[in-house]
């Protein structure tokens, strides 16, 4: 959900390029959609709950020492100190499954590809934007 959030925060920045954001969970479609609603999220959540596009972008199972990492245990730590917790409304948890960040240009082609190597690994968002913005 931090993650998230950053990439929120750029969200006008990317809109106003009119450049669209997708996020992919692998819960359910009701989850997705509940879990968006419940967070008020102004961007789109897609469903993947076979998690076919976890795997054709070679997003595997990170291992407890990946995911349990201490940098990543203090975010959650913070996630929870400002309120954030998981609700009913939440999209299945799998704390193994990594994520990753990509930019997809106008051809359909990955412009930029970032796979995590664990739980609290992320692609750093001004790279993102900037990612998106150059391949406009």
């Amino acid at each position: 959900m931090a993650h998230l959030g950053q990439v929120q925060e750029a969200l006008e920045t990317l809109t106003q390029r009119d450049i669209a954001v997708l996020a992919i969970c692998f819960g359910s479609p009701h989850e997705a959609r509940e879990y968006r609603e419940h967070y008020a999220l102004p961007l789109d959540l897609a469903s993947d709950s076979t998690r076919s596009l976890y795997h054709a972008y070679g997003l595997g199972q990170g291992r407890t020492r990946d995911v349990l990492r201490p940098r990543a245990i203090l975010t959650h730590a913070r996630l929870l100190l400002r309120g954030f917790r998981a609700s009913e409304t939440s999209p299945k948890q799998d704390i193994y499954q990594l994520g990753g960040d990509f930019v997809i240009d106008r051809e359909g082609r990955i412009a930029h590809a970032y796979a995590s190597v664990a739980g609290d690994d992320r692609a750093p968002v001004p790279a993102l934007v900037s990612s998106a913005i150059r391949v406009l």
